[in-house]
Parts: structure tokens; C-alpha cells; sequence
């Protein structure tokens, strides 16, 4: 694919699959041709397979199941239930997801946001010794660029809550800059 060199994270992953699902055969061996010669390209006969780029509902289907997968591992390993807010899905699609890149970057967003701060959760949970904790609450605070948790018994009742620090890189850079700074920006430009 032509596009397929652009990582603007702003780029639509359906704008991407729109581009990819009009692919035809007559497309395959144009870049063929640039690639090999004639000879080697009619040995691969005319049956390829064409498949379009994952879609935003695919993203989110995929940040879904890696949330999910890590909900029964944490359950197993820890014995507490874990529930992630609307907000944690937002910031991994919105820090992990390069159409032109697939999965990979889903993957390590979702290791960075959600599974590196569950050592700091169990901690924070001995240390303040809440014994009773059945839930782990887990929501994305974008003021405060970290992950707010809370605790809760079997009862539902609320035992704590703290904020654990991450790291998101994207959303700082898609903020508006303030006006100074886009002068100074301006200014380098033109210099």
C-alpha cells in the first residue's frame, strides 16, 4: 500500500482499511512488477489473497480481549477481581493504535498502561492493609496522566484509592499548544 509508510496516529484506522479493501489483483502485480521480473511473477499464478487493514472496531475489539485475557490472569494469580473503566480502553487505542503498524503497539501500550502498574496496585494494596479487597477498580485520570484505582470489599463498599503513575506520550503531543508556544514554534519555522 502506498499509505502503508504513514505513522500519523491521528490517521483513522477505517480511512486506512477504506484504502485497503479497494486492492485488486491488477494493483498486486504493479508492485509485483516493481519487485521481480514477469517470468517470476506468472509462476504465483493469479489467486492472492487480499485482506484490508483491522478496522477502529477491530482495535477495539482487540484492546477488549487483551483487557479481558489479563482480567482472568490477575484472578488467578492474585485472587482479585479487576475492572477497567471506559476510560483505560480510550487512552490504550488512543496512545496504541498506528493503523500502518497492526497490533504490536496495541499490545505494548496495553502491557505499559495496564500490566507494569499491577505490581504497584499489590503493593499499594498490602501496604495499606486492605486485607478485605475483592475488586481492583481501575480508570484513566487524563489530568492527572495516571491511572486511578480503587478498592473495593466483597460488599461493594469502598476500602481506598490512590493514583499510579504512567506514562502516555501521544496525548501531550495532540494537546493545543498555548499561544507563546506557538509563536515560538512559528518562529523557528521561519528562522
Amino acid at each position: 500500500y502506498q499509505i502503508s509508510f504513514d505513522v500519523n496516529p491521528d490517521m483513522s484506522p477505517d480511512q486506512f482499511r477504506a484504502i485497503t479493501e479497494d486492492m485488486s489483483v491488477v494493483d498486486i502485480k504493479k508492485a509485483l512488477q516493481k519487485r521481480f521480473r514477469n517470468e517470476q511473477i506468472a509462476r504465483m499464478g493469479n489467486i492472492h489473497i487480499i485482506y484490508p487493514s483491522f478496522s477502529k472496531k477491530n482495535f477495539e475489539d482487540i484492546i477488549e480481549m487483551q483487557l479481558e485475557a489479563f482480567k482472568e490472569d490477575v484472578k488467578k494469580l492474585t485472587g482479585y477481581n479487576i475492572t477497567f473503566d471506559h476510560t483505560i480502553n480510550d487512552i490504550i487505542y488512543k496512545e496504541g493504535v498506528f493503523p500502518t503498524h497492526g497490533t504490536r503497539p496495541v499490545f505494548s501500550t496495553v502491557h505499559e498502561i495496564v500490566k507494569t502498574p499491577l505490581s504497584r496496585i499489590i503493593f499499594m494494596i498490602t501496604e495499606s492493609n486492605n486485607a478485605d479487597t475483592d475488586t481492583i477498580k481501575c480508570a484513566f485520570n487524563i489530568d492527572k496522566e495516571c491511572v486511578s484505582v480503587t478498592l473495593y470489599d466483597k460488599n461493594g463498599n469502598e476500602l481506598d484509592s490512590f493514583d499510579v503513575d504512567t506514562t502516555i506520550r501521544l496525548e501531550n503531543i495532540r494537546k493545543d499548544k498555548s499561544t507563546s508556544e506557538e509563536q515560538s514554534i512559528c518562529a523557528v519555522h521561519e528562522s
